[in-house]
Parts: structure tokens; C-alpha cells; sequence
């Protein structure tokens, strides 16, 4: 994510803009999500505009306003399909809306297990330790 500060003409509020360049959120631990959401809300509370183009339901579901292109992506998108709400956002019917409060489920019933899977040369977690 890329994160700008940008003074309006004459200082009378600061801008603060967050960029998902490379989709960092679906690395991102659902508690390092949240962390970024407290900031942005934190940064807001203070008086700040702060503008931010994201996928995440979980960081939509926090906006004061929402500004969705599409209908779909690259070339395909890039037209305003809906403005206003979180709330109106579920209601709109827009490709965005109607997915906003998917969830992955988990299934009823698991299958049998039907062998064994050897692991050798297991010895670290990969990457190393998650810093905290």
C-alpha cells in the first residue's frame, strides 16, 4: 500500500490517500487488517480527509462514503456504478454489493481420510517467526 500526505491550498485540511498498488491486504493477517482500519478511522477522527481505494470488504465496511467503479475489471471497469452509503452500497445490486457480505464457508461434513501424506525436511516455519 502506498500512503500520501497532501496539504490543501492554504493548509484548511490535510488529505491522506492509501493505495492498494499490489492488493496487500490478502497477505495481511485479518488483526493487521483491523490495525489498519483503527488507523484510517484514526486519522479521520482527527479532521482528515482520507480517501482510499480498496477491495476488502472489511475495509469498505468502514467508509463514510463509497465511490464504486466497475462494472468489472481493467478495461472493462471505470464507470461509476454506485456512490453514497455502506448501507445502500449492500442494497444497490452492483457486482461490489451484492458480494460484500460473501463469506468463505466451511463445509457441514468432512471427507474421509483415505491415506497418509509423508513430510520430510520440515524443520522451520516458512519465512521465519511474524513479527508483532
Amino acid at each position: 500500500m502506498t500512503a500520501g500526505r497532501d496539504g490543501a491550498a492554504h493548509g484548511h485540511f490535510d488529505a491522506y490517500a492509501a493505495r492498494d498498488d499490489e492488493h496487500p491486504e490478502r497477505s495481511l493477517h485479518p488483526h493487521d487488517i483491523q490495525r489498519m482500519n483503527d488507523l484510517l478511522l484514526r486519522l479521520r477522527d482527527k479532521g482528515n480527509t482520507v480517501l482510499v481505494v480498496e477491495h476488502k470488504p472489511e475495509t469498505i465496511a468502514i467508509a463514510d462514503h463509497v465511490v464504486d467503479l466497475g462494472p468489472g475489471a481493467g478495461t472493462a471497469g471505470g464507470t461509476v456504478c454506485f456512490e453514497g452509503t455502506v448501507e445502500r452500497l449492500r442494497k444497490s445490486g452492483t457486482l461490489t454489493g451484492r458480494h460484500l457480505d460473501d463469506r468463505a464457508a466451511l463445509k457441514k461434513t468432512v471427507r474421509k481420510p483415505n491415506g497418509t501424506l509423508k513430510i520430510r525436511g520440515a524443520s522451520a516455519h516458512k519465512g521465519g517467526a511474524r513479527r508483532r
